[in-house]
């Protein structure tokens, strides 16, 4: 128990610390991902996420942001919630570059304001503070004088062309250059020529638990494969329950100072439902201000005991004030009857994970 436990709080910090990297320190964030893998569409989504996420976004096509790091809250198994992270590459000289008012040439031809360029292969996201759609794309080409050829072709393993989004379009095109703004170009990180991530820092996953307890991590970008299979790998078993509450800078100073729930109803609404939202005019600034995840973990050990070994409750969030939570050992809960359930013995394990980017990005002394 406790080595599974220790284990899944590694990964999680391995994944989640980083959150951010490659993208957020530019217009990008908040706009809403549109992905195409050759003539299929991998987000926005066409029909609800696998087990267990198929309730994220009410279990149908959504807004899925680009954003560090996402709580959808209560979604899952026993009210667990499913964690949404973002992560690109944080390599040397990988930062948000601007694109040339004269950017020139077709679409999928755009000149960069800068000579750092990228390398053919990289997965970009690019987009522009006049739409809220941003489009990943894959590099193609780097034919000199500071110039980016995106792949064009409708069989290319990464090629946005346009999304619709109610009764908006948004084309490659005019993310280039609109409204008077200049289009944004990140890189995510780098890909092989058939578009698989080995060896890639790109990491765009969903967190959660299925109703056998297993902790799952789903790839919302389809690098491992085309089936939902090849994207969904078990990194632990034995979690019951699954927690997350966000850490803010509530008065926009650099420093968290505060710990907010994803499931307030008033006051600072930090829901997915309202972070997603394109009509909640704060969510923006609501995604700036979240510095850091505190997270919970509710494990029970394989072994049944003799005796009663497990209280009747287990206390999750422990010190913090009105966000504590009591998990009651009941048979909705932990899928055994009340009593047998206390013969297993069950822990909370929790973890404060900053993250790094957001803290930089924000923080007035940088």
């Amino acid at each position: 128990m406790e080595i599974g436990a220790n284990y899944a709080l590694v990964q999680l910090d391995t994944m989640l610390r980083s959150a951010g990297s490659g993208y957020l320190q530019s217009g990008l964030l908040g706009c809403y991902l549109a992905a195409g893998n050759g003539a299929a569409a991998i987000l926005p989504r066409t029909a609800a996420w696998p087990t267990p996420f198929e309730k994220v976004l009410e279990g149908a096509t959504g807004n899925l942001t680009l954003a560090p790091l996402l709580i959808a809250e209560g979604v899952g198994p026993r009210g667990s919630d499913v964690l949404i992270a973002m992560r690109g590459n944080a390599g040397a000289g990988d930062v948000v570059r601007t694109v040339e008012d004269a950017s020139i040439g077709a679409d999928h031809e755009w000149r960069l304001a800068t000579d750092l360029g990228f390398r053919v292969h990289d997965l970009v996201v690019v987009g522009n503070p006049d739409h809220t759609d941003c489009l990943l794309q894959q590099v193609k080409a780097m034919p000199g004088d500071r110039s980016v050829e995106l792949e064009a072709a409708a069989s290319a393993r990464y090629y946005t062309p346009s999304v619709q989004r109610g009764a908006v379009t948004t084309t490659l095109g005019a993310v280039k250059t609109a409204g008077g703004n200049q289009g944004y170009m990140a890189a995510l990180g780098t890909l092989g020529p058939t578009g698989t991530g080995a060896g890639s820092n790109v990491q765009f996953y969903m967190l959660g638990i299925d109703e056998r307890a297993n902790l799952h991590r789903y790839d919302l970008l389809k690098l491992a494969g085309a089936t939902e299979a090849d994207n969904d790998l078990i990194l632990a078993d034995g979690v019951l329950a699954f927690r997350a509450i966000y850490g803010i800078d509530s008065n926009d100073d650099g420093v968290l100072d505060a710990w907010v729930s994803p499931q307030q109803a008033s006051g600072e609404d930090y829901t997915l439902s309202e972070l997603t939202s394109p009509t909640n005019a704060a969510r923006l600034d609501r995604l700036r201000r979240i510095m850091a995840l505190r997270i919970a973990l509710v494990v029970r050990s394989p072994i049944r005991e003799k005796e009663l070994v497990a209280p009747e409750s287990l206390t999750l969030f422990q010190g913090y004030d009105t966000l504590e939570e009591d998990f009651e050992l009941t048979e909705a809960n932990t899928g055994l009857d009340d009593d047998d359930a206390r013969h297993y013995r069950h822990r909370v394990y929790e973890a404060t994970i900053p993250l790094r980017n957001a803290l930089l990005a924000t923080d007035p002394r940088f």
